[in-house]
């Protein structure tokens, strides 16, 4: 063997254990057999409407901080038509001062009967996430008034498992009308 076919057969062995050793790292977010745990289509739209009710129920709704915490992936990645892009973090500081730091303000968000749809996500049969997508309206109140209403938009999340829970890692909200 020439010293180009060593040099060669070691850059190719690198970059295949490369490979393997990036693919093995990220190809599956779950632990092995936590796809078992929400593997019916009914089970897992019933995983991710519970994990809609905390983000949007518990979290929004009633200002819940560690609650919507608890459901955020850190890589969070929010995108929104009419205020921008923000990651886990920035999302987190402008729920937190802007919509539920307003004395005298609450907004509240209400999920569009029927519109609700999830679709699993695999790895090689695995489960590793799904794609949650509905419709919502959004209501206002200002203290000593009615709750008037606001918007309906779109949304499309994307949802991991991780170590067995489930996390929002990318959050599409869009087509907001009046």
């Amino acid at each position: 063997m020439t010293p180009t076919t060593t040099a060669r057969r070691a850059t190719a062995t690198l970059l295949l254990c490369t490979a393997a050793a990036f693919s093995a790292a990220h190809a599956q977010t779950a632990p092995p057999g936590a796809g078992n745990i929400t593997d019916t289509p009914e089970a897992l739209f019933a995983s991710l409407k519970a994990m809609d009710d905390t983000v949007f129920e518990q979290g929004f709704n009633r200002c819940n901080i560690p609650a919507m915490t608890s459901a955020l992936h850190p890589d969070l990645e929010f995108l929104h038509d009419k205020s921008g892009a923000s990651r886990h973090d920035d999302f987190l500081q402008s729920f937190s001062t802007g919509l539920c730091g307003r004395v005298g303000y609450q907004s509240t968000r209400q999920l569009i009967p029927g519109s609700l749809q999830v679709f699993p996500l695999r790895n090689k049969g695995q489960l590793y996430g799904a794609v949650q997508m509905g419709e919502h309206e959004f209501y206002e109140t200002t203290t000593g008034q009615a709750p008037r209403y606001g918007s309906r938009a779109r949304f499309v999340h994307t949802w991991l498992l991780v170590e067995g829970r489930w996390k929002l890692y990318r959050v599409l909200s869009f087509d907001h009308r009046p």
